[in-house]
């Protein structure tokens, strides 16, 4: 019978054993009458083959080559083959190309040496294409004379066992991986508190080697109130089995230096359940505390209003966020933030505080606390998540605005007042921002320029308006303006063009708007006005009814280029012969058609820089700068030669004109210069009337 307390050793020792026995009878067998050995040796080999059938390990036998000449029920059951299957098939048929050269190296190694070999790993392919891991041990087998004739193996399907290692292996790997990896430290230690494992951060916190810490008492390295709570927690823990935290731990470092450990420890017990140990996991918060230290004292110095929001309630709040509500700091602490909060308003609080916590929106925002005597406080506000206390919380920031409200309030009050009279001015106005745009107009600057507000406002530049040669003036004054209020002028003309492209003359008057860079413009169409005054200037500069200069202008002129360069300068006098007799017979109004005829004869003649003028009754003058008398005596021909086509075209008024000219030189009187021409021109004149006379 099987002997389950054998070992793999023992089986294969008495599988030895019998074929060995069986062997020898059989060689007795072929060479002597078989009697009671016979009997002997078919009884071994019966006892023999029923422990193979027997057995739960797989067993086989094989020839030289590798091929299967025998095996057991369980090496069927293993390759998921039957007998017949198995029977002949090489090694080489049910192993990986890897596994049968190893096989190979294997087997030669103890065909050579006689002696067994053991494989823990020996991989076979079973018949649905899986692979499976069994544990093998093989020997010689050799016939009755000694001779090897094969091999004989006794194995175990070990793939489940392999699997279970190779999946601690990599547990353990991936563990000891984030053991050493982590930031915390962890440690073992004993039931005394000596260190007996821990990883490198923990070496780090306490800037010690491994070989240092190991077998480390820990109050070795800490304070002795620390030790103290230290024991009182580790001693809860083994009482109770339960785990542990200690939130202030404070260990002493070589040099002497602390640091401060927050510490969460369990117990570790042995195989049977008894306590051998303990495990924790510490992480050094110096540098947390030491920022919190810094944050509440710079909380409580800032100006703003501070304070951490957990669980629903005010954890902590500084002194002037509590002062918000004439509250103290202990008297809001633990206190429901929304009790404090105006009731219009809480709804609205929390879905911007919400959009601010998720990232949605950076934007501050408002909303009314309640002072104790029930008085609302104007609040602006920021919000961000943190972590308070290793625990998610809210950290608000805020200020009073109540003041500023106050301010805004009489500011929009003022503005519906300044807007009323802006709309309701009788002069065109427009706001102008520093980049010329405009961002308010008055009705009548809508007026003024065929466009709407709603087109206007933040749409337009003001350069749109002004036209092209008055753009550099206006721009530079624009600027200047801006750096120093007091260095362009407050009022000036420029022509500006509106929808009809019809050009206005404007007289225009800035202001800035203190401590800003936006100016208030007025604006006055001065368009009629500088009309008339062109008007009267042109009155007083020419002759109404023939619209060649008049006297004065004449003589002004005269007087500019006798101071200028321009000589030699010719004049040219020119009297309207018979005028006197055409008023008689023909009347006044003949007359004056007679005298615009004259003035149409001589503005065609000269050029237009020449000053052409009625300086008298039938008298008429013109200025030729730069021209000598050789010039002049050109152009007076071509009036002579232009009469008598004039007098085609007007039968009824025959024009004829005594004409004297006279050249001047640098250094001479004008005024000399005219006289002379006037002359010569009434020495015409003479002649005409003679020989008429004749």
């Amino acid at each position: 019978m099987r002997d389950e307390r054998k070992t793999k050793k023992q089986l294969v020792e008495e599988l030895e054993n019998l074929r060995n026995r069986v062997s020898e009878l059989e060689k007795l067998n072929a060479n002597a009458d078989i009697g009671v050995a016979g009997n002997k040796a078919w009884e071994n080999q019966e006892k023999y083959r029923a422990i193979i059938d027997d057995m739960t390990e797989l067993y086989f036998e094989i020839d030289l080559a590798g091929n299967l000449t025998f095996l057991n029920d369980s090496m069927c059951r293993i390759l998921g083959y039957s007998r017949d299957e198995l029977i002949g098939m090489n090694n080489r048929d049910y192993t990986t190309p890897e596994t049968g050269q190893r096989m190979y190296g294997i087997f030669s190694g103890i065909y050579r040496t006689g002696n067994p070999a053991y494989l823990s790993d020996y991989e076979i392919i079973v018949k649905d294409g899986s692979k499976k891991v069994v544990a093998l041990s093989a020997s010689l087998m050799r016939d009755s004379e000694e001779h090897p004739v094969g091999f004989f193996g006794i194995g175990r399907d070990v793939t489940g066992r392999v699997k279970m290692e190779e999946d601690l292996r990599k547990s353990e790997e991936k563990y000891r991986a984030v053991l050493e990896n982590i930031e915390d430290g962890y440690f073992e230690v004993d039931l005394s508190g000596t260190m007996v494992f821990c990883n490198d951060s923990m070496c780090r916190i306490g800037d010690v080697s491994l070989g240092q810490l190991m077998g480390m008492n820990n109050l070795e390295y800490t304070s002795a109130e620390t030790a103290k709570e230290m024991y009182r927690v580790f001693n809860e823990v083994y009482s109770t089995g339960q785990p542990g935290k200690i939130k202030d731990y404070e260990i002493i470092r070589m040099d002497g230096s602390q640091r401060a450990l927050e510490l969460s420890v369990s117990l570790i017990r042995n195989a049977d359940g008894s306590p051998s140990g303990f495990r924790g996991v510490a992480r050094d918060v110096t540098d947390r505390k030491r920022a919190e230290e810094l944050y509440r004292t710079v909380a409580e110095q800032s100006f703003a209003g501070v304070y951490v929001i957990q669980k629903g309630v005010f954890r902590y709040i500084n002194s002037n966020a509590a002062a918000y509500t004439d509250c103290t700091p202990g008297e809001l602490t633990g206190k429901d933030p929304m009790s404090i909060v105006h009731p219009d308003d809480r709804e609205t609080l929390h879905a911007r505080a919400l959009e601010m916590l998720r990232g949605e929106s950076k934007a501050p925002y408002e909303y009314r606390m309640l002072a104790k005597d029930g008085e609302p406080r104007w609040i602006i506000e920021t919000v961000t998540p943190i972590l308070f206390g290793e625990e998610r919380a809210v950290l608000g920031n805020s200020m009073d605005i109540t003041e500023r409200k106050r301010i805004e309030d009489e500011m929009r009050a003022s503005e519906v007042r300044y807007r009323t009279i802006f709309e309701n001015t009788g002069t065109a106005m427009l706001m102008l921002e520093d980049d010329m745009t405009i961002s308010m107009v008055n009705g009548k600057f809508e007026e003024m320029v065929g466009y709407t507000a709603d087109e206007i406002e933040g749409k337009k530049k003001w350069v749109e308006f002004v036209v092209e040669n008055d753009l550099e003036k206006m721009t530079g004054y624009h600027r200047m303006r801006r750096n120093n209020p007091d260095a362009a002028p407050a009022n000036y003309e420029f022509r500006m063009i509106g929808r009809e492209r019809r050009i206005r003359d404007i007289f225009l008057t800035s202001v800035m708007i203190p401590e800003t860079k936006r100016s208030v413009v007025s604006l006055v169409d001065i368009t009629e006005r500088k009309e008339m005054e062109e008007k009267l200037r042109y009155m007083g500069t020419h002759d109404d009814l023939t619209g060649l200069y008049n006297r004065a202008f004449f003589e002004v002129e005269m007087a500019r280029f006798e101071r200028g360069r321009a000589f030699p300068i010719s004049i040219v006098m020119a009297d309207v012969d018979g005028l006197k007799m055409v008023n008689d017979t023909k009347g006044h109004k003949a007359g004056d058609e007679l005298l615009k005829l004259a003035a149409q004869v001589m503005r065609e003649a000269f050029r237009a820089d020449d000053i052409v003028a009625r300086i008298g009754g039938d008298e008429f003058a013109a200025i030729l700068p730069g021209k000598d008398s050789s010039v002049t005596e050109s152009i007076v021909e071509r009036v002579r030669s232009s009469l008598p086509f004039h007098s085609e075209d007007y039968p009824d008024l025959l024009l004829s004109l005594s004409i004297g000219t006279a050249e001047g030189k640098k250094g001479d009187i004008l005024a000399n210069v005219h006289k002379r021409a006037d002359k010569l021109m009434y020495e015409e004149k003479k002649r005409k009337k003679g020989n008429r006379l004749a």
